[in-house]
């Protein structure tokens, strides 16, 4: 798992730069970080890190349900077909539900081949 993945498709949905609603990779590595964390405990921990990696996920997934949405109403106005856009609300639930950062990840990585396929979303221009 990459954490440009990320940072990418949030640019890619906003057409906006690094640091900008979300995107960057230092929130992704922070997450995955905290979820190893939460998966092997140790004494050292002075807070619960399973509360810490359940924080860390909730700021991300607003960050990328922004972003699908973002990327569902472009997908509509450019009027791709409604089966990729029934993919793209399929993707945003997985990641909603999602507790785990590898589902998250290939659900975005799943969305990218539509961005890509339908020429949804530019590549940011910084």
């Amino acid at each position: 798992m990459d954490n440009t993945t990320y940072e990418y498709f949030i640019r890619r949905c906003w057409n906006c730069s690094r640091f900008k609603r979300g995107a960057d990779a230092d929130i992704w590595n922070r997450l995955l970080t905290d979820y190893w964390e939460a998966q092997n405990p140790t004494d050292s921990h002075t807070k619960n890190p399973q509360i810490k990696y359940l924080k860390k996920l909730g700021e991300v997934k607003v960050f990328l349900d922004k972003a699908f949405h973002k990327l569902i109403s472009t997908a509509e106005k450019k009027k791709i077909n409604q089966s990729a856009i029934a993919d793209l609300h399929n993707y945003k639930g997985i990641v909603n539900n999602s507790e785990v950062p590898q589902e998250i990840f290939d659900a975005l990585k799943s969305s990218f081949t539509i961005i890509n396929d339908n020429n949804i979303c530019p590549f940011p221009n910084d």
